[in-house]
Order: structure tokens, then C-alpha cells, then sequence
């Protein structure tokens, strides 16, 4: 499971998700409602639950850092 809180992590979270999907490990995915804001802040991305293969494949697609 990972969690991401509205800090300014987004591109560690990001490493991280793309580390353990890399190696195939199931992962469960939590976002509050500060990361969201955060995400959409530093990345333009926003995060919808109804549709969130998209902005998951645009956060994961970004560039690090």
C-alpha cells in the first residue's frame, strides 16, 4: 500500500510506484484530498476517483523531480 499526503512528495511517490509496478507487485493506492491538490499544483494533473487510469498514467508518465 502506498499512501501520499499533501506534501510536496509527489515525485518520490511517483518512483516509488513506478519501482513496484516495475517489478510486478500488486499495489494499493491512497490519495487524501491534500495530495490531490498538491499533484494538480505541481504536476497540472488533476485526480478524479470516476476516472483515475488516466491521471495515473499521466502522473507515472512525468518526468522525476
Amino acid at each position: 500500500m502506498v499512501g501520499v499526503s499533501g506534501a510536496s512528495g509527489t515525485p518520490y511517490a511517483a518512483a516509488v510506484l513506478r519501482g513496484l509496478l516495475a517489478v510486478g507487485l500488486p499495489v494499493d493506492l491512497v490519495l487524501s484530498r491534500a495530495a490531490r491538490l498538491t499533484l494538480l499544483d505541481e504536476t497540472g494533473i488533476a485526480w478524479h476517483d470516476a476516472a483515475w487510469k488516466q491521471p495515473l498514467e499521466s502522473w507515472l508518465s512525468a518526468p522525476l523531480g
